[in-house]
Parts: structure tokens; sequence; C-alpha cells
């Protein structure tokens, strides 16, 4: 597996840490990236760190999904650039998943138009939220769904 690191501009004053996880060469790749958000007082760090074994996003690579973790403003390797400190909910789930989520689509290896998003705890209700709010989001929706 290979994993690369960018720092992505949420255009709000913040560079957002997106790292993806490439599966090996010869491995069957999925259709679609897969963005993993954390919650709460998190960051993208426990998603590639087991004590015993592979992690979430050495399992999900191995099976061929290309897989790409984020840490929001305040979070891990983010950087407030220009910004303020002051945010709510509202400016994660638009402004910040909006941005990670476009980083992704534009340097996805699949082509895939959409992303697969995972939430952990509140990144799950900022991934609701971005769903929500924004008409056109590039996430995948059960009604988009094979056989829906």
């Amino acid at each position: 597996m290979h994993a690369d690191q960018y720092l992505v501009d949420n255009n709000a004053g913040w560079r957002l840490a997106l790292t993806r996880t490439r599966p090996d060469e010869g491995t069957p790749r999925a259709q679609r990236p897969v963005l993993i958000v954390p919650g709460y007082g998190m960051n993208s760090y426990i998603f590639g760190y087991h004590p015993r074994g592979p992690s979430m996003v050495e399992s999900f690579a191995t099976r061929g999904i290309e897989t790409w973790t984020v840490d929001l403003r305040g979070q891990g390797r983010s950087i407030c650039a220009r910004g303020t400190q002051r945010y709510g909910l509202a400016d994660l789930a638009i402004e910040d998943l909006g941005a990670a989520i476009a980083h992704v689509v534009a340097n996805t290896e699949t082509g895939s138009p959409v992303v697969d998003v995972i939430g952990c705890s509140l990144g799950t209700a900022l991934m609701f939220a971005h769903v929500a709010c924004v008409p056109d989001a590039r996430c995948m929706r059960s009604s988009r769904w094979p056989g829906s």
C-alpha cells in the first residue's frame, strides 16, 4: 500500500490534511473511493492504526478500495493558515467536507464522480448535514445505489 498526503485549502483560511491510501498494484479495484471523517476530539490517525492487526485503512486498501481520511479544521495535521479559530458545525459540514470531497473527486484514480463517505461519531452527523445542506453533494446516497 502507498499513502499520499495532501494539504487542501478549504477557502476559509484552513489547510485540511487528507491522506490517500492506494491499494497495491494488481489488487482488483473498487469503483468508488471512500472518505473517512473523524468525530469530535478525534483525528484521522486512529483509522490508520491498530495495535494488533491491520488498521481500518489497511483493511479497505487490501480489498481494493482507494481510502481517504481527512482532518477537518482543528483536527490532527490541519493548519490554520489565515482563518479564524472560531467556527461551527455548519462550517465543518459544508466548507470542510465540501473541500475534502471535491479534492477526492478531482484526484481519485477510480474516475468516480462521487465518493462513499464513512463518518465516525460526530463525523457521521457532519456527513448527513453536508448531504442535507448541499444539493449537489458528490457523496453516494441511497437513492443512487444500484437497484434502488
